[in-house]
């Protein structure tokens, strides 16, 4: 909890046009469509006020931060930065966090579940004859749960491969390398030797990930072969 407390802190306090604040703000104003002056009114601050929260050159205190996060329906955490996950729900938000899905993706892995559990579906675009009701709705059923498992099967398969863990392992490699990238276009500039060579590497690892989907992908098709 301190540490959390901690980050919020920073990241409250911290400002800049990318602060990730001011970042999710425009984010949020652009997505649904709400003006400086209506979010003003809505949380009980200025216009000013807002647009210095947009730009990043001023930082709501926490009583503005939780008016923002009710109007927009978002938690605290994803306005902070402390998740990615907009709801407000800690076990969707964990989901996220662990698995850098998105909470749609998340929302339509436990639909497809559910379907394959209990063999309904939501399809409205369904129609059934009704002289033939019931064999129409078995096959419906049927089909939506073979379906579904083949569409589960392939999901497991797909994290197990073992293709995964050294693309994991290339992300991490990538992800390192772009860090160190910004620390050498600030101390040397792109134009020095050490930003060439740190760039050559990551465009490298970068190669090594695509060529591990596509493995991953073939070995996928291969055993749906089987």
């Amino acid at each position: 909890m301190a540490d959390n407390a901690s980050k919020t802190k920073q990241a409250s306090t911290y400002k800049g046009y990318n602060n990730i604040i001011a970042v999710r703000i425009r984010e949020l104003m652009k997505s649904s469509g709400t003006t400086q002056q209506e979010l003003a009114e809505k949380t009980g601050c200025s216009r000013q006020a807002i647009a210095q929260y947009a730009d990043g050159s001023n930082a709501p205190n926490i009583d503005k931060l939780v008016s923002i996060a009710k109007y927009f329906d978002v938690s605290l955490d994803y306005l902070v930065g402390l998740s990615n996950a907009q709801t407000a729900d800690k076990d969707i938000q964990y989901i996220c966090d662990y698995t850098g899905l998105s909470e749609k993706s998340i929302d339509e892995l436990h639909s497809t579940l559910e379907m394959s559990q209990t063999g309904t579906t939501t399809d409205s675009s369904i129609v059934i004859d009704e002289t033939n009701i019931k064999e129409t709705a078995a096959a419906i059923v049927g089909s939506v749960k073979s379906s579904c498992k083949n569409f589960l099967d392939c999901i497991n398969e797909f994290i197990l491969d073992f293709n995964i863990q050294e693309m994991t392992d290339n992300i991490s490699v990538y992800l390192e390398l772009t860090k160190e990238l910004e620390i050498i276009k600030e101390q040397a500039g792109v134009h020095s030797t050490l930003y060439s060579n740190a760039k050559d590497k990551q465009d490298f690892y970068l190669f090594k990930i695509s060529k591990n989907i596509q493995d991953a992908v073939k070995d996928l098709y291969s055993k749906g072969d089987e």
